[in-house]
């Protein structure tokens, strides 16, 4: 029978290993993209024979104040509002959003949050 510190224990190891994973995997995108760059290729196969490939892509960003120049219709279309939690919070913090504003405009939706490290 798995106690519930074999199962604690098991998620703390996959954390560490993931974490030391991701280390790996940051050197050798490094290493990858100076190779090359260095030999100047895109793409090369693996000794399975699939295909590691760098590309450049180009990530779009969009001037707001020019954008608001299309149809209304277009641009409610396109964009949407978004709150930024931090300033609302400091918002909050500040006096200048009320409790009772908070409880209006504030749905809670729970969700489950697994820490490692944490002392008991």
């Amino acid at each position: 029978m798995t106690t519930l510190m074999d199962t604690a224990d098991a998620y703390k190891s996959a954390y560490e290993a993931l974490k030391v994973a991701e280390t790996a995997l940051a050197k050798a995108r490094q290493t990858l993209e100076a190779d090359y760059a260095l030999n100047g290729i895109t793409r090369h196969p693996t000794s399975d024979g699939s295909i590691v490939a760098v590309e450049v892509v180009n990530n779009r960003t969009f001037d707001i104040d020019t954008l608001r120049l299309v149809a209304p219709n277009a641009f409610d279309m396109v964009t949407a509002l978004k709150v930024d939690t931090k300033a609302f919070d400091k918002q909050v913090a500040d006096g200048n959003i009320t409790p009772d504003a908070v409880a209006k405009v504030v749905t809670l939706k729970p969700h489950t949050r697994v820490t490692v490290g944490v002392a008991v």
